[in-house]
């Protein structure tokens, strides 16, 4: 016959044996907990489960019989996460749903300038697309060595557009060794990583902030009580605050890297990159 949970939990806390076996009975119940709850589905189940497991070791070591079981202990808890995992499953709806029908608006706007008429892409007679006015070669057809750096400077400064593959071409293209220019290219990578883990950080902060302005928003179109339309007007306002300061945030941030980062990996003088890029951006 199987020991009830609390029998579990007492020769746990006498002999300190058995959590292991403990914790997965307790998981259990948790995931088989939405399935009382006719709004839920199998993965919800899976969901809800992710969302409380964090809590699961707190609440078995936390739990003291004040006459009251463990099961109508957990139930308690359970209860109140559903009301929290329902809530947050319905904003994401509402945000998806919100995501899909500005999608829709902007592909039927891009849809409409296209039928309005775009430039062509104007192409050489060889037969290769044309790139721009900008080259690299002299007369003899020969690299420049200055335009060789500059060259790489700029692929270094747009580090963040590139693919293998595009960096593939630039290597064949300028003549430097693929080993040596994926090395770089890594290397600032590696270097950028944890401005690149901010931008997105603020990004999903933003994209956060967006959708509760849009879903207060459309909260606040449909009310018709004063009191509860005063107080969306106030929520309202602070989201636009926390929207504008995470918009203010994300624009501090540099997001191809700076001059100091492709000196420090290419070992050269921070003047050097600075001038570099100057003349490219003159000439072009």
């Amino acid at each position: 016959m199987t020991k009830s949970i609390d029998m579990a939990i007492q020769e746990y806390r006498t002999s300190g044996d058995g959590f292991d076996a403990l914790f997965t009975r307790v998981v259990v119940r948790v995931y088989e907990y939405p399935k009382k709850n006719p709004l839920c589905t199998e993965e919800d189940c899976a969901e809800f489960l992710l969302s409380f497991y964090p809590r699961i070791k707190n609440i078995i070591l936390g739990y003291r019989n004040m006459g009251r079981e463990f099961d109508a202990y957990l139930a308690n808890c359970l209860r109140w996460h559903m009301k929290s995992y329902l809530g947050w499953r319905l904003r994401m709806v509402k945000q998806d749903r919100l995501l899909l029908r500005e999608s829709c608006d902007s592909a039927r706007t891009g849809a409409d300038d296209a039928s309005a008429g775009e430039e062509t892409p104007e192409y050489r007679t060889d037969g290769r697309s044309r790139i721009g006015p900008f080259s690299f070669c002299s007369r003899d057809g020969v690299l420049h060595r200055r335009s060789l750096g500059r060259f790489l400077l700029l692929a270094l400064k747009c580090v963040d557009d590139l693919d293998d593959p595009t960096v593939g071409r630039l290597s064949e293209l300028s003549g430097f060794s693929r080993d040596l220019f994926f090395h770089l290219i890594e290397a600032l990578r590696v270097c950028m990583r944890r401005r690149s883990a901010r931008i997105s950080l603020l990004r999903e902060r933003r994209a956060r902030n967006y959708f509760r302005l849009r879903l207060l928003g459309e909260e606040r179109g449909s009310c018709d009580d004063p009191d509860r339309a005063a107080r969306l007007e106030r929520k309202i306002a602070l989201e636009k605050e926390r929207f504008r300061r995470a918009c203010e945030a994300l624009s501090r941030v540099p997001r191809s890297p700076s001059h100091r980062d492709i000196a420090r990996i290419l070992g050269i003088p921070k003047g050097t990159v600075d001038s570099g890029l100057h003349y490219l951006k003159k000439f072009l």
